[in-house]
């Protein structure tokens, strides 16, 4: 009934902790609404209610993996949590493990719009900066690898605010960053504020460590109309 549909909502927010305690109650009755194919409106509450503090808990995600994957075509419908899909999609293809193939999170992330995918970058220089001392590891295992074979090839998507945020992510790659101008300086073009990618770079001496990488990059950057 509509007249329960908040409630319905605040329980798809602890979807993790009902699964863990009642899998066959939450199989039956708290799953379902996540379905597209179900109801519409009942889905985008359930992803809504769900997507309010998301977590990444396997299992669940597994069982509902088919309506996972579809919610990139109701990207717009989930309005102000859009953004916490496409982030948990980018986490979620960062460490899949053997519960999504390549294939499947590739064909979402291609589908998402553009300030879905700059939103995805930002997760990217995000859990980046999070692996601290094991920077160079996770890059090498981890946003390397999902750059190569789940990101979108298309320069045609490229957008100032995808530009700027990967420019974010080569900067944030450290010791790592001469791979990570290889691998994304197609997608990198002029943005308007270098404010931080220039003082990222200067904190963190790349530019004495990878001068020729640097001047390339900063050519790439910085523009004929930059604010300073």
């Amino acid at each position: 009934l509509e007249k329960f549909r908040p409630g319905r909502i605040l329980l798809t927010a602890y979807a993790v902790d009902l699964f863990r305690v009642d899998y066959d109650w939450t199989l039956e009755h708290l799953l379902p609404p996540f379905d597209w194919r179900n109801s519409l409106i009942e889905a985008r509450l359930a992803w809504e209610g769900f997507l309010r503090s998301p977590r990444l808990y396997w299992p669940l995600l597994s069982a509902i993996k088919g309506p996972f994957l579809e919610t990139v075509k109701h990207y717009e419908e989930l309005g102000d949590h859009a953004k916490q899909y496409s982030n948990v999609l980018t986490f979620v293809a960062l460490d899949h493990g053997d519960y999504f193939t390549i294939k499947e999170l590739g064909d979402a992330t291609r589908q998402l719009p553009p300030k879905g995918l700059a939103s995805a970058a930002q997760a990217l220089t995000r859990m980046l900066e999070s692996a601290g001392d094991q920077r160079g590891d996770y890059w090498n295992n981890r946003v390397s690898p999902y750059l190569r074979k789940i990101w979108p090839k298309s320069r045609d998507l490229i957008t100032p605010e995808i530009s700027k945020n990967l420019a974010h992510l080569c900067v944030t790659a450290g010791e790592m960053f001469p791979d990570a101008w290889k691998e994304l300086q197609h997608w990198i073009e002029p943005v308007e504020c270098t404010d931080y990618a220039v003082h990222s770079m200067n904190k963190t001496k790349i530019c004495e460590q990878y001068p020729k990488e640097s001047l390339a990059f900063l050519n790439a950057v910085v523009g004929e109309k930059g604010t300073w």
